[in-house]
């Protein structure tokens, strides 16, 4: 036997206080659903990001970020190469970290240590830039890297370029070295005996 009385209901065996009916305001389920859509607004927009595809060869990686006032970090794994950039601002002076790794060498080498470069530089007088070579662990990366890295930043956004070249030596390269290696031996021999 069951029935109930306004606020109280009877399920036979004791009474049960029902909860009052939820109450509907406007107010509540619109600012309610303007948080749900900001959050997912959010969400959606990057802070740092890819722009536009990068180049990503067995010897070449060319890469473009773009980043808003919020800075941020962003990975791109890749065909034979990984990166990755962390963006922060202190003060008007922005700090650009890049890190990557080339995966496979054009003369089918294991994957190399990350290599990390930095460059700072104030906004909005201006970007800065840096490069170099770096040579690799024989034993895991034949040859070395040609690299270069450039940042600016104007108002609020900001974009960098990472550019890192493996290259390979010419046949006329491998036949000069040949050759030097040849009279090196010779003129050994020749010392020797």
């Amino acid at each position: 036997m069951t029935f109930s009385i306004k606020k109280l209901s009877f399920d036979g065996k004791r009474f049960i206080q029902k909860p009052p009916p939820l109450k509907r305001s406007g107010k509540c389920f619109v600012a309610a659903c303007a948080a749900l859509a900001l959050g997912m607004a959010c969400n959606a927009q990057a802070n740092v990001w890819i722009t536009p595809s990068p180049v990503d060869t067995i010897t070449t990686l060319v890469i473009n970020w773009g980043w808003d006032s919020a800075g941020g970090t962003e990975t791109y794994f890749g065909k034979s190469w990984n990166a990755t950039i962390t963006t922060t601002e202190v003060g008007s002076t922005w700090t650009v970290n890049t890190w990557y790794q080339h995966l496979d060498g054009p003369h089918g080498e294991a994957p190399e240590p990350m290599h990390s470069h930095s460059i700072s530089f104030l906004e909005p007088d201006g970007g800065s830039s840096a490069n170099g070579v770096e040579d690799h662990d024989v034993l895991q990366h034949v040859g070395f890297h040609q690299w270069s890295l450039a940042g600016n930043a104007m108002g609020s956004t900001g974009v960098a370029r990472l550019e890192v070249l493996h290259p390979i030596p010419e046949p006329e390269s491998w036949a000069l070295m040949a050759a030097g290696l040849g009279v090196f031996v010779a003129g050994r021999r020749k010392l020797l005996g």
